[in-house]
């Protein structure tokens, strides 16, 4: 009697409890399984992003670190240069009357300056009247760098040079090169200007566009049209 007893509650538990106890148990090993490999997804995508942090991490430090190197093996002194041309071509054109030869340095792309000892204060002389770059003689320098020494930077340093400012030099130089030898006929003079405008516009540009991407203060106005503005610098 009680072996039919407990015969009858252990059938009784096997068919009624038994079925939900396996299928907790199922559902419990499932729900482990869903969360291990919830884990190695979590893992595998936090890992696949700190990849690709630390590439783009990387490729901000080079052009950060290509930046600099183009302001200081070409831009920046171009830059200081471009502007003491350009405020020297406002300061004759403001006092014109004590420049006899202010319609050509006004006319002038880029004025070269050469120290003279004993030169009087506010005398400018073209000493190259036939060439494209004006040269006038000063009692001191500011900005002790020459166009032909621009020139020379970007050649040595293509890599940092913007493609247009290296296809101008370059045909300034070869316009240089064969104008001497060809006794420079007025065409050459005249395309020799046209480059030096070029150039002179890409230093402005490529110097903004430079201080813009590095997060420095630029202007907009010269970005967009490549002429020194004074006082008109921004921080954007």
């Amino acid at each position: 009697m009680l072996i039919a007893l407990a015969a009858f509650f252990i059938g009784l538990f096997v068919r009624e409890y038994f079925p939900s106890y396996l299928k907790k148990k199922a559902e419990n090993l499932a729900t482990k399984e869903d969360l291990e490999a919830l884990t190695r997804i979590a893992k595998a995508i936090e890992t696949e992003y700190q990849k690709q942090i630390a590439e783009y991490s990387n490729i901000i430090r080079i052009n950060t670190d290509h930046l600099y190197k183009q302001l200081d093996l070409i831009y920046a002194s171009a830059y200081a240069a471009a502007c003491q041309s350009a405020e020297y071509k406002y300061f004759v054109h403001m006092y014109k009357n004590y420049f006899p030869d202010s319609e050509l340095i006004l006319n002038k792309h880029f004025i070269n300056f050469e120290i003279v000892d004993n030169s009087k204060y506010i005398e400018s002389e073209l000493l190259k009247y036939s060439d494209a770059n004006a040269v006038v003689k000063v009692k001191e320098q500011i900005v002790n760098v020459s166009f032909d020494a621009i020139c020379d930077a970007v050649i040595k340093n293509p890599k940092y040079a913007t493609s247009k400012i290296l296809k101008a030099v370059i045909k300034y130089k070869l316009h240089s090169l064969y104008g001497e030898i060809l006794n420079k006929t007025q065409s050459i003079e005249d395309d020799k200007d046209t480059y030096i405008e070029e150039i002179v516009q890409a230093i402005v540009k490529d110097y903004n566009q430079i201080h813009k991407s590095l997060g420095l203060e630029y202007c907009d106005s010269e970005l967009s049209n490549g002429k020194i503005e004074s006082s008109n610098l921004k921080d954007n």
